[in-house]
């Protein structure tokens, strides 16, 4: 393991890139619901909340709560 070897960037590196993978999942996936919940929808801002009221009906916090574990997780040990 790279951390117990001292390269510690090359983990930084990897945790960020893990962030930014599920912040990208967690968008396309509101997009891809956004558009079956509603298809008439074209765009998906970047703006909207992913607690959309039509997107609770479909389980999103359920979906979205170990992976907002994760990502908080992530963020802890950059922080360390």
């Amino acid at each position: 393991m790279e951390i117990f070897e001292g390269d510690v960037e090359k983990c930084k590196t990897a945790l960020e890139e893990s962030i930014e993978a599920c912040e990208s999942w967690k968008h396309l996936y509101t997009a891809m619901m956004e558009r079956y919940v509603n298809p008439s929808l074209n765009t998906v801002e970047e703006s909207e909340s992913v607690e959309h009221p039509h997107m609770s009906e479909l389980g999103t916090r359920s979906i979205f709560a170990p992976l907002e574990s994760f990502l908080q997780r992530c963020q802890d040990i950059l922080e360390v």
